[in-house]
Order: structure tokens, then sequence, then C-alpha cells
């Protein structure tokens, strides 16, 4: 709990903790696939020359190397031309760069050997997300559908839109949990860890006292599509808490397994709610730029994923004023479960909308 707010320290503590974690845990693979933290990487949208995808990373690592006065030989880059954009400056093309440093690289992967795993794939957070619901945009006709991905952690918020599977936005906010709870503790006059029972108290969490989305408890019976939709939005009406608009998706009308409406109860405390105005706030600015890089193009819908997004007020508030379509997501929905499964300190029965990273990690490309 002591180095949650210190993103250095607490990544120092994850890698020097992993080969004991590994050796409990009791593993029968060893092959790894690594997520670069988001607090250590430079993640920018850059205007370019034109030029072949090797020549665009070169162009790319001169220019977040100038943003951080540091030799382009020190960085790692991966950078994704944004395909049809509009670009701001005439003459240049959008790329998205990710950049980290060589070093934090190659300590995550000595730690990965020392705790006698192989690494087989290195992917930063934002792509990770996506992987895990290239599922919903298989086919090719999904290249049209346009979603934007909100992924509230506890540090940060990650904005991603893609068209179908593919990235077309990406910007961190600084904007998370961690925050939040000093808000609540400083008025409360409590601990952080206080602080983060009593906010998670103060609103309905998703998932929270009943089955994984697209099941109904009472029943028996799954029920997913529009009977799931109207009976949250009536639930949402009789309880006279803000109505989010909820759309079909665009296969005959049903919701993908794992989504879910927003219902529950509106955020209390005036100083989380315009900590959480202004996340809405620079979300909006980042609809904004893709605005401004796809004219005529809209965001047909918001997915809340992270372990923020299990706090129901929150999502239905940021959805509120975005004025989107919105469902909270469960990355795990479509995750089989065989008998005997045990996981430690997780109910795999319920909704986990902060596994999409990780499922991101197991589903994506080996590319090592």
């Amino acid at each position: 709990a002591e180095v949650m707010g210190d993103p250095v320290r607490r990544l120092d503590w994850q890698l020097n903790n992993l080969a004991d974690l590994v050796k409990a845990s009791g593993l029968k693979s060893k092959r790894a696939a690594c997520a670069i933290p988001t607090s250590h990487m430079f993640l920018k949208h850059l205007q370019l020359p034109p030029g072949e995808p090797a020549l665009l990373r070169e162009f790319a690592a001169s220019a977040v190397a100038g943003d951080l006065t540091c030799d382009p030989a020190s960085l790692t880059v991966r950078s994704i031309p944004v395909s049809n954009a509009a670009c701001p400056v005439a003459g240049k093309t959008e790329v998205i760069a990710m950049a980290v440093g060589r070093g934090l690289v190659t300590r995550i992967m000595d730690s990965i050997r020392q705790a006698k795993l192989d690494p087989v794939a290195v992917h930063p957070e934002p792509l990770a997300t996506l992987r895990a619901f290239d599922h919903v945009a298989r086919r090719a006709e999904d290249g049209e559908l346009t979603s934007m991905y909100l992924d509230i952690g506890y540090g940060s918020t990650r904005v991603l839109i893609a068209h179908g599977a593919d990235l077309v936005f990406a910007k961190t906010i600084a904007i998370g949990g961690r925050l939040l709870d000093s808000l609540v503790a400083t008025q409360c006059k409590c601990s952080q860890s206080e602080a983060y029972v009593k906010r998670m108290a103060s609103s309905d969490r998703f998932g929270a006292g009943q089955p994984r989305a697209g099941t109904v408890a009472d029943s028996g019976i799954a029920k997913t599509g529009i009977p799931a939709l109207d009976s949250a939005m009536a639930a949402e009406a009789k309880a006279s808490t803000v109505e989010v608009a909820v759309d079909n998706d665009r296969r005959l009308g049903t919701m993908p397994k794992g989504y879910a409406a927003l219902a529950g109860k509106s955020l209390a405390a005036d100083e989380v709610v315009d900590a959480v105005d202004d996340l809405a706030g620079e979300v909006a600015m980042c609809l904004r730029y893709y605005q401004q890089l796809f004219p005529g193009k809209k965001v047909g819908r918001c997915l809340f994923v992270g372990g923020e997004s299990r706090q129901t007020a929150l999502c239905q508030h940021i959805a509120k004023a975005l004025r989107l379509p919105a469902h909270v997501a469960d990355p795990l929905a479509r995750v089989a479960r065989p008998t005997g499964t045990r996981c430690t300190s997780i109910d795999l029965s319920l909704p986990q909308p902060g596994w999409a990273v990780a499922l991101g990690l197991c589903v994506g490309p080996t590319d090592l």
C-alpha cells in the first residue's frame, strides 16, 4: 500500500517480488507476456513527414527524444500511423508515438528471466487493452465501428479511440482513483485506504451481488440484448437516477457478451464530482481532437474498463457529460472457467473490468 502512489517504487516492488509470486502461484506455463506501464511510457500524437514504417519510427524517435531532451538511441519507440486521418499539419502524417527507455525494457526482461519465465511479448498497455476486444471487431465491416475505451485505473485514465480493432487516438490523463481517494481522505480526515472503502460504499459497484453480465440470477435464464437493456433502463428510471443512453450493437440489435448498461446511485461528494467533471472535460477535448482528424465521423459508443470502472456512479457521471451511449465491459466474460479453477484474491464469477490489459496480453501476438 505504501508504494501505490509512487510509480517508480511500485514497479521496483513488482519486479523484486515477481520470482516469489511465480513460485508461490504454481504456474504451469513458462511463457510471459509483458505490458509496459503507462506511468513509465511517453505517449503523444505527432505530425511527421510521410514515409515507410521504419522511417516513421525513426522520425518518431527523434521527435520524442527532442521533447524529452535525451538520445534517441536510449528509447524504444513504437509508431502507429493513423490511416485516413486529416492531419492538422498539411503534408504530414498523423502518428501515435509510444516510447519507453531501453534500460527499463532491459530491466523488465531480466526480471522475467530471473523468475525462470520465457518472455514472448512486450506490448504498450493501450494496445493490450484493444486486443482484449478484438472479438468484437473481427469482421471486415467492423472497421466502420468507432468505439472509445475509457480505461480508468488507480493512477490515471487512458482514452483510446479505435476504428474496429485499429487504434486511431490515444491519450493518458493524470486523473484516477488515487486522486479521488485523496479528495475523500481530505474531506473525511481519514487515510487513503479508508477513503477508498468510503468511496466504494457510497456508490453501486459493477457486478456486486449479481452474476456475471449476461445472466439473471432470479430466473436462471440468460437475458441479453434489448430485454436486458430495457430492464436496466427501467430500473434506472425508477431509482430517479441519471439516464445514460445505450446503443444497440450492429449485430441484430444485441450487445456483445460481457457488456452491461449503467444504472445506480449518483456521485455523492462534491469534491469527487469536481474531479470527475475535470476528467470528463479532458475526455471531451480528446473527442474534439478526434473530430479534427476525422471530420464527419462520430464515436458510436463508450466502453468503460479498468478497476475504477467498477464504481458505476463514476462511469454514469462521465457518460452523461459526454452524451455518448455507454457500457461497462467485462473482458473476461468470454473466458471459460474449467471446473475446479481457483484464483487468489479475485472472484471470477463476478464481472472484472480491470482485467482488460491482462487478457489482451494473453490473446495478443507473441512477437519476440
